[in-house]
Order: C-alpha cells, then structure tokens, then sequence
C-alpha cells in the first residue's frame, strides 16, 4: 500500500509540474506577442508622426509662398505687371489652389 501511494504521489508530481510548466511556457509567449505587438505599434505610431511632421512642415512652406504672393498682389496692385512673371500658369494656378488646399493630413 505504501508503495502504491508512493508512485501515485510521484505520478501526481510529475503531471502538477508537467502542467505548471505548460503553463508557464504559455504565458511567457503570451508576453512575448505582447511586446512584438507593443513595438510594432510604437514603430507604426512613429512612422505616422513623422509623416505628419513632414507633411506640415511642407505645408507650411507652401502656405509661407503663398503669403508672399498674395502679399505681392495686394500691396501692388494698382502698378503689378503680370507680364514680368516668369511662368504666369504656375503662378496663378498656385495662387486658386491656396483657396482650396486646405490642412489635410493623411491620418489612414
């Protein structure tokens, strides 16, 4: 009798440690696609940022031209020569497109 109580009892050891093991190794590879998908999110968000800065960097600049011509236009307006501007389609296009380009980020 002992001797069946001794191997059930090793048997129940050995099965307790084969599932706490089990275990164990689940939740660390749980944590590991944890910290793959935090990284990968991180590196999306940053991505994303600097894509947005470049895009309002650009934007700004455009908006910073565009001042410059509309200021050209109001302050001589009575004596500007649209004749002496160089690529007059460029000039006027750009100038109708500040109306309607707006500050749109691509947030896709």
């Amino acid at each position: 009798m002992k001797n069946l109580l001794a191997r059930g009892g090793i048997e129940f050891l050995a099965v307790l440690l084969g599932i706490s093991a089990s275990l164990w190794i689940d939740n660390n590879n749980k944590e590991k696609g944890l910290t793959l998908q935090r990284e990968e999110t991180y590196q999306l968000l940053e991505n994303q940022t600097d894509s947005l800065l470049s895009y309002t960097n650009n934007m700004l600049d455009y908006y910073e031209m565009q001042e410059k011509r509309f200021g050209t236009i109001i302050n001589q307006w009575e004596s500007i020569n649209f004749d002496t501007i160089k690529n007059q389609n460029v000039y006027v296009r750009d100038i109708w497109a500040a109306f309607s380009n707006a500050f749109y980020p691509d947030f896709s």
